[in-house]
């Protein structure tokens, strides 16, 4: 495609700005539609040209379009208005004028090796598509997911979330000559969690709640659907969505207000808004849906507010909700008696990372946070039941069909919400359906994946707390370990060995691989705090080394974010690579950062991706740790990598600061 081509949108994007920059101080004709056109597009621009603008409707349309996928807010009928107006009063009308206003918009005949390109990119004929009908991810497809590398079709990869890719043209041998394809820089200045989804040829991320659909080749936009959240909406850590769903042609967000939406793939436009709980009590979504056959599923956050957390299923086509399993058992409710007195009303439970799905068993499994409040138990007698926990439901009806507790009656603030990873290994020379985890209290764990059989659990972190296990898999706690009102210092600290970036399976090396955070403590302090509804409930909280007020990068040595290559047999460490190594500076909240590191990408070449908190984006050898190849992107990398491919070309998307980097092969 020719130059004028590729950049055709962008040209009536200039096109209308240029027009509306030398008018601020002239009125814009009298007419329906003026007070539409005067809110969606002087607040940004002058309108000195309108009068001497003279363009078809199609191409007022075309550019009031773009101009909305620029972040521009209006409602369809907004939209209406605004090409309406401007066609009414500005439209051709023939003469000079009309010739010269429309030039922007002719495109000059491609040469035969520019239209053979053009016609062989299956991005490029998906956005064709874009206006047409797309070819839609079914259930099957999104069921052997990984039968179709080129594509990221679920947050995790696959339906067994273990990051893992079989695309293998980007090798340890070649890995120093990949090179930076395309850049997205977000509109937004806040925490860029989300791990996008690939669909033949189109990449979906979301800056904010706002969802925004992208040429995977190069980064053109084609729609942005814009989500301004409610203003009575609670978010303890940020307005943070960490990805997205896809069914047939209709993507799906949960928003920080705690709505699910689903969304035309095509055109960004809202089918249905379901409201999925209270916002003002403290509810928000921040994780990526999950779709199983025909519903929806996805848990709500907020147990820093004292919700009480819950998983539910949305029918695909309508938003209805169909069924709903709370993470915190009350009354009569299998779990009901491992609460003290109502403590079960606001008792947490958050879920606020993504499920795995078993299509075997039918099971969907999901980690839980910790209970509420966070550090005072004295309030909530009991294990309680499901806090800290693994819960394996019915994907088709939400029954609990078994649960493991990493934490009883948990006063660390340790939310169990690490993706469970899914895996078929040989267990002790017996071939086994396992479930790989590695939780934020500093152990990794190996369950059986059907009946959630304790197998397995080891620490990968320095950890005071555990002096072992009963035969179930319980843990023991060590003494004098319990929060106090004086503080009582415990390893790891509140962020936990690990966090919500997620670990990776690799089935060549058949190493589990882990951002791990080493020797990290906490003073945690104990006390009573009273519920107020839309308020945090924390019951004291945690206290660290004292800081100068101005964050000193590389203090606390000792303190370090590492890859680490775990044997699941054994747990044993195989290799490590630092990230860094002491304190590196938040990018986001102007501090020191507690959030770690980037997810990790795994290959078939035996290659793995992942960053860390100092903005270095590194490529390493999977099977010994070895540095292939490293890139400073001047942020801190806290999304997972993925990997996909289009037209041969394999391509690696990791986001840094605010901004979605993309790379491949010189």
């Amino acid at each position: 495609m020719g130059l004028l081509g590729r950049h055709l949108v962008w040209g009536t994007a200039v096109c209308l700005s240029a027009a509306l920059a030398a008018h601020a101080q002239s009125a814009l004709p009298e007419g329906s539609g003026k007070t539409v056109v005067e809110r969606m597009c002087t607040t940004c621009h002058g309108v000195e040209q309108f009068t001497g603008l003279r363009m078809t409707k199609q191409h007022w349309s075309q550019t009031v379009e773009d101009m909305v996928a620029r972040g521009a807010h209006g409602s369809d009928d907004d939209i209406n208005q605004v090409v309406r107006y401007l066609t009414e009063n500005f439209g051709t009308v023939g003469g000079a004028k009309a010739a010269v206003m429309s030039e922007p918009m002719k495109q000059e005949p491609a040469s035969a090796a520019e239209s053979s390109a053009y016609n062989g990119n299956k991005a490029i004929q998906n956005r064709r598509k874009l206006g047409g009908q797309l070819p839609g991810v079914s259930f099957d497809r999104l069921l052997k997911a990984s039968e179709e590398p080129q594509n990221w079709l679920t947050y995790g990869g696959t339906y067994r979330s273990t990051h893992y890719s079989s695309l293998a043209q980007i090798t340890p041998a070649n890995a120093k000559d990949l090179e930076l394809k395309w850049v997205f820089q977000a509109w937004w200045l806040g925490p860029f969690e989300n791990t996008p989804l690939v669909v033949d040829g189109v990449l979906y991320t979301t800056q904010g709640d706002d969802v925004v659909a992208l040429d995977a080749t190069t980064g053109r936009l084609f729609w942005i659907h814009p989500y301004t959240p409610a203003a009575d909406t609670k978010a303890c850590c940020g307005r943070i969505t960490r990805g997205l769903a896809i069914l047939g042609n209709t993507l799906f967000l949960g928003t920080v207000d705690a709505h699910l939406i689903a969304l035309d793939a095509k055109t960004g436009k809202t089918l249905w808004d379901t409201t999925v709980a209270k916002t003002s009590a403290g509810y928000s979504i921040v994780a990526a849906p999950l779709v199983v056959k025909d519903k929806v599923i996805i848990g709500v956050a907020g147990g820093e507010y004292g919700i009480r957390g819950f998983l539910a299923a949305f029918d695909a086509e309508t938003g209805k909700e169909a069924w709903r399993f709370h993470t915190i058992a009350g009354p009569g409710e299998a779990g009901g008696e491992s609460w003290g007195g109502d403590s079960w009303k606001h008792g947490g439970g958050s879920i606020w990372t993504n499920g795995s799905y078993d299509p075997e068993t039918n099971l969907t499994i999901w980690g839980v946070g910790n209970a509420a409040p966070d550090y005072y138990g004295d309030i909530r007698p009991g294990d309680n039941l499901y806090s800290c926990s693994l819960v394996a439901l019915d994907a088709d009806t939400g029954k609990l069909k078994w649960y493991y507790q990493a934490n009883p009656h948990n006063e660390f603030d340790w939310d169990a919400v690490q993706v469970p990873l899914l895996a078929d290994i040989d267990w002790h020379g017996e071939p086994r359906k396992v479930l790989l985890w590695a939780d934020r209290n500093g152990f990794f764990y190996v369950l059986d994946r059907t009946t959630g059989q304790f197998l397995l659990g080891k620490p990968f972190v320095k950890q005071t707390w555990n002096a072992g296990f009963d035969a179930k898999g319980r843990p023991v706690m060590a003494p004098n370990t319990e929060p106090s009102a004086a503080g009582t210092l415990v390893f790891p600290d509140n962020q936990g060995g690990t966090n919500w970036f997620n670990a990776s399976f690799s089935p060549r090396t058949k190493f589990f691989y882990v951002n791990a955070r080493e020797n990290t403590s906490g003073m945690f302090h104990k006390g009573p705090e009273e519920y107020v509804e839309g308020e945090t409930y924390f019951g004291k909280g945690l206290s660290g080394r004292v800081r100068s007020e101005a964050p000193v990068v590389g203090a606390d040595e000792e303190k370090y974010t590492a890859v680490r290559a775990l044997d699941p047999q054994t747990g044993e460490r195989k290799w490590q690579f630092k990230l860094n190594s002491g304190n590196s500076i938040d990018a986001h909240k102007g501090g020191l950062p507690s959030r770690g590191a980037a997810g990790i990408l795994t290959t078939a070449a035996d290659v793995l991706f992942t960053g860390g908190p100092e903005g270095d984006f590194v490529v390493l050898d999977a099977r010994n740790g070895a540095l292939l190849w490293r890139a400073a992107l001047g942020g801190e990398l806290i999304n997972s990598p993925i990997t996909y491919s289009v037209d041969g070309k394999q391509y690696v998307a990791v986001a840094a600061g605010t901004a979605l980097f993309v790379f491949g092969l010189r």
